[in-house]
């Protein structure tokens, strides 16, 4: 099975936003700008890979840094506690979100799928 790798650069796409926008744009505007235009992009395929602990640790590390960078703080827990206030999803829960509808919509392609190939994918 191939490991899926987060690519830190991920986070340069909403360090980009950030730099645009600046301290200029309200807070609102800014996490909105991140969560639909770099969270996609993050996210994009992810839906079909097995993504074990250290791959979700790897996602959440870039937007708990971007969080950082957007918010000016340090601490892992007022980041984690605006997170919840913007109503931003962990990374283990939207994955789990992402695989769930995927998997629905494509019901009848996986009904057909040998139990043991299924594993791979939602694990």
């Amino acid at each position: 099975m191939h490991r899926i790798n987060c690519l830190f650069n991920h986070a340069n796409y909403a360090y980009a936003v950030f730099g645009k926008v600046g301290r200029t744009a309200s807070l609102d505007v800014v996490i909105e700008l991140v969560r639909t235009k770099c969270l996609p992009t993050m996210c994009y395929g992810i839906d079909v890979f097995h993504v074990d602990k250290f791959d979700m640790g790897s996602f959440q590390y870039v937007v708990d840094n971007c969080f950082r960078k957007i918010l000016d703080v340090k601490s892992t827990e007022t980041v984690r506690q605006c997170m919840m206030e913007f109503n931003w999803l962990a990374m283990c829960d939207l994955i789990d979100m992402r695989k769930r509808i995927f998997l629905e919509k494509n019901q009848p392609i996986w009904k057909f799928l040998m139990p043991s190939d299924c594993k791979y994918l939602y694990a």
